[in-house]
């Protein structure tokens, strides 16, 4: 069984070194932010990572280019591989991993305004992640739970989400604690809870520090200006929206988009009406474009409110286009459904093709088994039963046998000889030559070559005393 073990082995961990290592190699570049280059690496190694047959090393590239993919905003392929990875790993024991996915399942289907999709997956990574106690994954999923419900509009169970989030963040994560934070800020704003939003992100701003970039630094505290705004608050309001917006280098459409909504803000406060609606309308087409729908509506409502609030009144009308923004959205969520259900056919289509390539990849190798097993274990069995039934002592006493045979007809042919040689002798009277008839006999027990030569001197020589003789010449075996 160890020898079967070992076979194994080495007949898998070629492909298998080379496919981690192609795996990590890509891991690394998604990190440094180098996503082509990390998508690519996976696509040119993919081939061999299938021909594994190794569903953990499938999934995980397969997961690699489906994050990769989201991150350039391809959403629908981002989706499929993240689909074809969850479905790999059903069935495999890796349950962190498998929460981890589904957890990024999810907020794909909240990018794509499936809010739905993302709560059904979120509760399963969720009741994974508190059975395996994985309290930095529990507190992404309440996160991310909170996204979904806000888009929703059911904002008291993203409140609820979001604070529950936050009892699971470690104190030593500043990131996550901000990031929560804001959230509980937008969502107390879409309330009209002005004080709570300005507590919250005042809370952010505090604890911003050297590892923040410029614009998320400027992302939070222009936050704080909408909510004094939004508040009526009689504290002055910076011109972080104007220096935000007119950020040259800024090529993130998140930020832009966001930029754009709060430049259209600030110059409302402004009472410039005709700017506010430009960047509004700036703001909108990004953000619809994008495909987040949503976050347009959401935007466009916060206008709204502001102008109630200020008593404002433009020639703008804003209900008109909220009904409008709504429409789109109801056209871009059946949009989205039908495109996710395509999806879900290709990735069921791509995983029955997935399965019949590993069965007959296993037969094959069960069956390459088989025959290395026939050969590791009937040999040694053969060659045992070769020596314990003493075949090869019987080969040898036939081979003998055989040669005492051989030795037997050679000394009957010599008998032969040496009588046909007295005779020749006999009659040509040189019987009384002693010499001749020794050293004769000798050569011929001797079986030398030289026999054949000597006897055919020894004829020729006395070629005539036969003839004179009348005698006939006697044909000697060689």
């Amino acid at each position: 069984m160890k020898n079967l073990l070992l076979l194994m082995v080495v007949l898998i961990l070629p492909f298998a070194l080379f496919s981690n290592d192609c795996i990590n190699e890509s891991k690394e570049l998604h990190l440094k932010n180098k996503y082509i280059k990390s998508l690519n690496k996976l696509n040119v190694c993919l081939q061999d990572i299938l021909l594994t047959k190794d569903r953990s090393l499938i999934s995980d590239a397969y997961y690699g280019i489906g994050m990769n993919y989201f991150e350039l905003g391809e959403l629908d392929s981002s989706l499929k591989y993240l689909l074809l990875t969850e479905k790999i790993l059903h069935n495999l024991p890796n349950e962190a991993l498998y929460s981890r996915v589904l957890n990024d399942l999810s907020v794909c289907y909240i990018n794509k305004g499936l809010n739905q999709y993302a709560l059904f997956n979120l509760r399963k990574s969720l009741e994974i992640n508190k059975k395996l106690n994985a309290t930095t994954s529990i507190s992404k999923n309440y996160l991310n739970m909170g996204h979904a419900s806000y888009n929703l509009n059911e904002l008291d169970s993203a409140v609820r989400y979001y604070k529950l989030a936050f009892n699971y963040t470690n104190s030593n994560d500043v990131k996550q604690r901000n990031k929560i934070w804001n959230n509980l800020g937008v969502v107390y704003s879409k309330i009209g809870d002005y004080k709570s939003s300005i507590f919250y992100a005042k809370q952010v701003i505090k604890n911003l520090n050297d590892s923040y970039n410029r614009l998320d630094s400027l992302f939070y505290k222009t936050n704080l200006d909408m909510y004094y705004i939004a508040s009526k608050s009689t504290k002055s309001v910076s011109d972080k929206s104007i220096e935000f917006n007119n950020n040259k280098q800024i090529s993130n459409s998140r930020y832009f988009a966001d930029a754009q909504f709060k430049s259209s803000i600030y110059y409302l406060w402004k009472d410039s009406m005709e700017k506010a609606i430009t960047y509004l309308n700036k703001a909108n087409s990004y953000y619809v474009s994008d495909g987040n729908i949503t976050k347009a509506i959401e935007i466009t409502t916060f206008f709204k409110n502001i102008l109630n609030t200020y008593n404002q009144s433009i020639n703008f009308n804003i209900n008109k286009e909220l009904i409008n923004l709504h429409s789109k959205e109801s056209n871009y969520f059946s949009d989205e459904l039908e495109k996710e259900l395509k999806i879900r056919e290709s990735v069921e289509a791509n995983m029955k093709i997935l399965n019949k390539e590993v069965k007959f990849a296993w037969a094959s190798f069960e069956f390459l088994m088989f025959i290395l097993i026939f050969l590791i274990i009937i040999i040694p069995i053969l060659i045992k039963y070769i020596f314990t039934k003493k075949i090869l002592n019987k080969l040898r006493v036939n081979l003998i046998e055989y040669n005492d045979e051989l030795i037997k007809i050679h000394e009957n042919n010599i008998k032969n000889n040496i009588a046909k040689m007295t005779n020749l002798m006999a009659l040509s009277n040189r019987f009384s030559d002693e010499d001749i008839f020794v050293n004769t006999i000798e050569k011929l027990h001797d079986g030398s070559n030289e026999l054949s030569d000597h006897l055919f001197n020894f004829n020729k020589s006395h070629r005539s005393e036969y003839v004179n003789n009348g005698t006939n010449e006697l044909q000697l075996d060689k």
